[in-house]
């Protein structure tokens, strides 16, 4: 019987390969891993290794099946573009063995370090601390921290124990593509009462994706339905202080704008002031970096369009109210 099940959704073949080959290099061994995808991959023969072919592309409904035919006690969740560290099986088993109090956890998931230049502009964009995503797991941070926010692990890096996670029902498939860990591990915090780990030394190197209409079309969907979600669950968003101050400022900024034009002129120049700065350390570093501060711009335009245009979901708040999972 495995102790840790791995569950990976995937439709990248090239990509699976490597992520594969990182898993069976671990130094722990008692493992399973279970894929899941929507076509016939052409990927070498491995121990313990399950295929579930399904037309479903919703990655919640994914990882659920692959987690209704996973033997494991741990269920260890990757993405498929992903890479994990020898040691990232064994520190999260030996973390979760000594502390039976801790339902998941999770850590870090830096790209890598020859990964192009504009995967590197993304990957900046979602890491930095005043400007960031607000995600832990993408901030580099590097110590073990017990979390408050529900947003502050990514999917392709955490551990989950299977009790737990079928009490709180898996994830939630009526979320769609973006959201979902969010809300599971919310749930987790405030139905279950659960503890969650980050923990620098569970660490996998993730791809992002490379900034341009692939990067903002993937965040603009993340905001949508963050924007939604607020009906769902207010209390997920609406305590995320970071969440309410980027939403406040820019609305407060846009009217003042149109009541006074010259508070638009002086708040685009002070912001593209900041931004400069904040970014000048990357700019020492590969002066190409100089297009942070626009880059910088359309993702926080993004953001807020995408976020605004999940409210003005309000019509449809009894639909959206019914995705409310009740305990």
């Amino acid at each position: 019987m495995p102790d840790i099940s791995i569950i990976i959704p995937s439709s990248r073949n090239k990509d699976l390969i490597s992520c594969l080959k990182s898993i069976y290099q671990q130094s722990f061994k008692n493992f399973e891993v279970i894929v899941i995808c929507d076509k016939t991959l052409e990927i070498p023969e491995y121990d313990n290794l399950k295929i579930l072919q399904v037309s479903e592309l919703n990655p919640a409904y994914r990882r659920n099946l692959g987690v209704k035919y996973a033997q494991g006690e741990i269920l260890a969740f990757i993405d498929d573009d992903a890479i994990a560290e020898t040691d990232w099986l064994e520190n999260a088993w030996k973390y979760l063995d000594k502390n039976k109090e801790i339902c998941a956890i999770g850590g870090p998931d830096p790209i890598n370090l020859d990964a192009p230049f504009l995967e590197k502009v993304s990957n900046v964009l979602l890491e930095n601390k005043y400007l960031g995503s607000g995600v832990l797991s993408h901030s580099g941070y590097t110590k073990i921290k017990i979390l408050k926010s529900a947003s502050a692990l990514s999917l392709c890096n955490l551990f989950v124990r299977k009790e737990v996670f079928n009490k709180i029902g898996g994830f939630n498939e009526g979320i769609g593509y973006g959201g979902e860990d969010t809300e599971f591990m919310y749930l987790l915090m405030k139905k279950l009462n659960c503890k969650i780990v980050y923990n620098p030394y569970i660490k996998v190197y993730h791809k992002k994706r490379k900034f341009g209409l692939p990067y903002l079309k993937q965040r603009l969907k993340f905001r949508i339905n963050n924007g939604k979600m607020i009906f769902v669950y207010p209390g997920m968003y609406l305590k995320n202080a970071k969440f309410v101050l980027f939403l406040f400022a820019v609305t407060s900024f846009l009217i003042l704008s149109i009541i006074n034009p010259i508070v638009f002129s002086a708040g685009i120049i002070s912001y593209f002031i900041i931004t400069f700065l904040i970014s000048l350390k990357y700019i020492i570093k590969d002066p190409r970096f100089i297009i942070l501060p626009f880059a910088f711009f359309i993702q926080h335009s993004v953001y807020y369009a995408g976020i605004i245009i999940g409210l003005s979901n309000v019509f449809q708040y009894k639909k959206l109210r019914k995705i409310r999972r009740h305990f």
